[in-house]
């Protein structure tokens, strides 16, 4: 599940600040934009060397430690200082 996409028109360039993901209330995943390897702003202007990004472009850059498994009816939440959390609730696995 993705979150809402905020134009940097309107939060400004996130460099720091808390990400954190709950399952159930439990906090699974804490950890800050300060720790990424490279800074997000670094990122978009390395890969825009090497491909055209353009407005609703998705960079995935991995996440903190603490990632596990999910169950149906779990509710994962996850929050990124200065945005609006995401919440969502595992369904049913769909019917191959």
């Amino acid at each position: 599940p993705l979150g809402l996409i905020h134009p940097v028109s309107e939060v400004g360039h996130l460099d720091k600040g808390a990400i954190r993901l709950t399952v159930n209330g439990e906090v699974k995943q804490d950890a800050d934009l300060t720790e990424l390897i490279w800074p997000v702003a670094d990122v978009i202007a390395f890969l825009s060397t090497l491909y055209r990004i353009e407005p609703g472009d998705l960079i995935y850059t991995g996440t903190p430690a603490g990632v596990g498994a999910v169950v149906e009816g779990d509710v994962v939440t996850v929050t990124i200082e200065g945005l609006e959390p995401t919440e969502v609730t595992i369904g049913p696995k769909a019917a191959d």
